[in-house]
């Protein structure tokens, strides 16, 4: 080996957790190969620097004997034969679950650049790590040899151990092209397993006078490339996929070999423009059957049934559906819809989860359940609150999670928006009683259990009073606790969509009436397969707020929830409210 770089990583840095809840996320944006991060563990930011030694002091360590992790580079020619290396490589240090899952965790860093090609990092605490390296002209890869953070092989360190790993590297290839001058570039690399995205690399912003841009360093694999307006405040462009697509979809792949150049990946941008679709039935329980159709194509693992009549129980079974890569379906309360039943035939779950007592979902629609699918079980409380927390523990359980959302338990407005959010990321909605000055024991306990990095308190102090907000403040001091809401329910539905951040390859929303709860809570699973969030609309025209929220976000396509009777043609034609 060339060189080793040595760093000592301080205690206050390795006692603060480094291995912490996994957020799902299909998509995970990789940093810029050589570009130095800042380390940050639950808010406190460290940089580690390669070569700086910093004494750990021995009050302050977590255990006598913390492990030590050194990673070297192999550096392959395309045909994997060994080659000569950069003088210098990056390497990137991450928590991870210990499960053999990569992780985004609390906190990513990487050293800056060192001489040689070989780290080592001493004074950690023991625990799961996924570590990266790259290289100018090298295509990034992590410990397993893939360029995929979400494939990343775990170490597991016990303490006092002095483990040694090594990452091969390959030569990397370059992509280029024209794209309209302003235009922001990214190359997103396909899981062949999975058939999810991951970036590997970025121009923003380019302003040349020939509008060519170039993209290097990229790991062999299949790839989409898509251009999006730099302008995140105002965009005038909407995105575009090559060849020539505005949607991913329709993109074609590009097959990059290790060293290899493609030339000639022109993305030209066209003026924003939104449009509209719409996905309606009959009624309620016929629409939650037809998003759920356009969701999910394939069986299901499970299927959550829960009363079309009342509102409370969807609201965290949607995204306990979704943790589970399940459908949500409505039923009525004393009858199971026939429309309902075929569709639960056509995904074929194992299990079926009924939701609520007999008197939210009856006896005989989960004895008629009961012929669907070989596992049935029913989640019921003695109230609505009790009924949360039994569908939270049973799919949460055992889980990371990185945010706890409450929403109040008496009205369905302000949490409309929040399910299609916490699905998408795996996290759980629980119903509290908003008018208490204090969370009930039963509720605390279960939303501090789960260890999550955040508690989101959904809505103003009318839905889930201050008292409650105060005291997650004062004693879940290690928590990022904080209330999202708008000054009504559809300002809250942006501002929750604006709080969490969606996929950035999506450019869909569902549109959903404000002053009904049924089509978008039915819709709560399938928006969270398909990564689209949900805004609420008056019945008539959509307000401003709503579009300015969705342009940030690189949204240009509308999906209504519901027949012409529920949204008006006003709204399929987007107008906006005055």
């Amino acid at each position: 080996m060339r060189g080793t770089a040595r760093s000592t990583l301080s205690s206050s840095w390795a006692a603060s957790g480094l291995s912490g809840p996994r957020s799902p996320h299909s998509l995970r944006a990789v940093a810029d190969v050589g570009s130095t991060m800042r380390l940050t563990a639950l808010g406190a930011a460290l940089t580690v620097l390669a070569g700086l030694s910093t004494p750990v002091p021995a009050s302050a360590a977590p255990l006598d004997e913390p492990p030590t992790l050194t990673v070297a580079v192999r550096y392959v020619d395309v045909d994997g034969r060994p080659a000569s290396g950069p003088a210098m490589t990056s390497f990137e240090l991450r928590g991870a679950d210990p499960d053999g899952v990569g992780s985004d965790g609390p906190w990513s860093g990487s050293s800056t650049s060192v001489f040689g090609d070989t780290m080592t990092w001493t004074g950690l605490r023991p625990g799961a790590f996924t570590v990266r390296a790259s290289a100018p002209s090298w295509g990034a890869a992590w410990f397993g040899d893939t360029p995929l953070a979400s494939q990343a092989q775990v170490i597991v360190l016990s303490p006092g151990e002095d483990d040694r790993v090594e990452i091969e590297l390959r030569p990397g290839a370059v992509v280029s092209g024209l794209v309209t001058r302003g235009g922001s570039v990214d190359a997103w690399l396909q899981d062949p397993d999975s058939g999810t995205w991951e970036s590997m690399g970025r121009v923003s912003n380019v302003i040349r006078d020939d509008d060519t841009y170039t993209l290097e360093s990229l790991p062999a694999g299949d790839y989409v490339l898509r251009a999006e307006d730099s302008t995140d405040w105002n965009r005038v462009f909407s995105d575009r996929y090559w060849k020539d697509s505005p949607t991913l979809a329709g993109a074609t792949t590009v097959r990059l070999g290790a060293g290899s150049t493609t030339s000639g990946i022109d993305l030209r941008l066209r003026p924003w423009q939104t449009v509209s679709d719409r996905i309606a039935g009959s009624d309620r329980y016929a629409t939650a059957v037809e998003v759920s159709r356009s969701a999910f194509t394939d069986p299901v693992p499970v299927v959550y049934l829960v009363s079309g009549a009342n509102w409370p129980d969807a609201l965290s079974a949607g995204p306990a559906a979704a943790v589970g890569d399940g459908a949500l379906l409505l039923t009525d309360p004393r009858t199971l819809p026939g429309v309902v039943e075929d569709e639960i035939r056509r995904l074929s779950p194992e299990r079926i989860v009924v939701v609520g007592s007999p008197l939210s979902v009856s006896s005989a629609v989960e004895a008629r359940a009961q012929t669907l699918a070989p596992d049935v079980e029913r989640l019921g409380g003695r109230d609505r609150y009790e009924t949360s927390r039994l569908v939270v523990e049973d799919a949460f359980a055992g889980r990371p999670v990185e945010n706890v959302f409450l929403a109040t338990g008496t009205n369905f407005p302000d949490a409309l928006a929040v399910g299609p959010v916490a699905g998408i990321d795996g996290d759980p909605v629980v119903l509290v009683d908003g008018a208490r000055d204090r969370l009930d024991e039963p509720t605390r306990e279960l939303a501090t259990g789960l260890s999550p990095l955040g508690i989101q308190v959904i809505g103003s102090a009318a839905a889930v009073s201050d008292g409650i907000l105060r005291e997650l403040e004062t004693e879940e001091t290690s928590t990022d606790v904080r209330r999202v809401a708008g000054g009504d329910r559809i300002a809250t539905s942006v501002a929750v969509n604006e709080a969490n951040r969606g996929d950035p390859l999506n450019d869909r929303a569902f549109l959903a009436r404000s002053d009904g709860f049924a089509d978008a809570l039915g819709a709560i699973a399938a928006a969270s397969a398909l990564r689209v969030r949900t805004y609420l609309t008056d019945d008539d025209c959509v307000r401003p707020a709503v579009f300015d929220s969705a342009r940030r976000e690189g949204i240009d396509r509308f999906t209504l929830l519901g027949g012409s009777g529920t949204l008006s043609p006003s709204v399929a034609a987007l107008t906006r409210c005055s």
